[in-house]
């Protein structure tokens, strides 16, 4: 007879055996199989990837806050120390895209990096957003209709995403579906069983997307540049004009931060004040 001890732990691989993501019996309805794993144990090393995986909320809530256990490693080690391959030199770009994502990163490139992207996220900030998302909504909503049917992920809710985020970089609306395809290609190097076509698509996209960044990065701050240039040579035109003549400036104008003469007016984007020449953008 089979001790029940042993029993059990046999009952326990077979049931680990049964998680298999790359099975597509398995990913149309996963849930039978969680639920039995998250019954019988509160972690297992999966033989597939070689990873430990927990099934309760509460470790991988305590796992997540655990200053012990980290996303990444590359920030203290080698992946020679760290008893792992160097990446794969055909898949460089993909790399190169990934090496400063938030979902990789550790303190202190996490915490820098996410000051910086918080500001866009504060509640006066999303609050601004509001009339641009709400027409972004019923844009797509009104398109929807007109179909008569349509599928909620692929004509609604992904393309509503990546409108919202393109707003917020201030990505051309029109280039939208570009970032989706790209991501769609890049996202494909984190499945399990990925194909050299797959890989060579995600490098392919990633090297694209950067290229696409670096494009309108410089865009954005030669119209900066330019916008702060223009603004430059009217506050220096009207550098001296005093106080009484400030005040007959038009309704629109408000009082400047800086000299506190109601002399500051909106052009381009830009506050500029007529008396002083402060001039603050954005």
């Amino acid at each position: 007879t089979v001790h029940p001890r042993y029993r059990a732990l046999m009952s326990l691989d077979d049931l680990i055996a049964r998680f298999d993501p790359s099975d597509p019996a398995f990913i149309a309805d996963p849930y039978p199989v969680l639920n039995e794993l998250r019954e019988a144990t509160t972690g297992f090393r999966n033989p597939l990837t070689g990873q430990w995986t927990l099934t309760r909320f509460t470790d991988v809530q305590e796992t997540l806050r655990d200053r012990r256990l980290g996303r990444a490693y590359t920030h203290r080690y080698t992946h020679e120390q760290f008893g792992r391959p160097e990446p794969d030199p055909r898949w460089a770009s993909f790399h190169q895209h990934e090496a400063w994502s938030l979902l990789c990163l550790e303190p202190p490139d996490h915490t820098r990096i996410r000051r910086l992207v918080a500001k866009v996220f504060t509640p006066r900030a999303v609050a601004a957003l509001r009339p641009d998302i709400e027409g972004f909504s019923q844009e797509l909503l009104d398109a929807c209709a007109d179909k008569g049917s349509f599928e909620l992920l692929r004509d609604y809710a992904m393309p509503y995403s990546v409108a919202v985020i393109c707003s917020m970089l201030g990505v051309p609306r029109a280039d939208t579906q570009l970032l989706l395809d790209w991501s769609h290609a890049i996202v494909k190097m984190y499945e399990l069983h990925t194909t050299d076509a797959q890989k060579t698509a995600a490098n392919d996209a990633a090297r694209a997307f950067m290229d696409y960044a670096r494009r309108l990065i410089a865009d954005k701050r030669a119209q900066y540049e330019s916008r702060s240039k223009k603004n430059s040579n009217v506050a220096a035109d009207a550098a001296l004009v005093p106080d009484d003549v400030a005040e007959k400036f038009p309704p629109g104008a408000t009082m400047c931060n800086k000299c506190n003469s109601k002399a500051t007016i909106i052009m381009d984007g830009c506050a500029t004040c007529l008396n002083c020449g402060y001039s603050k953008c954005g």
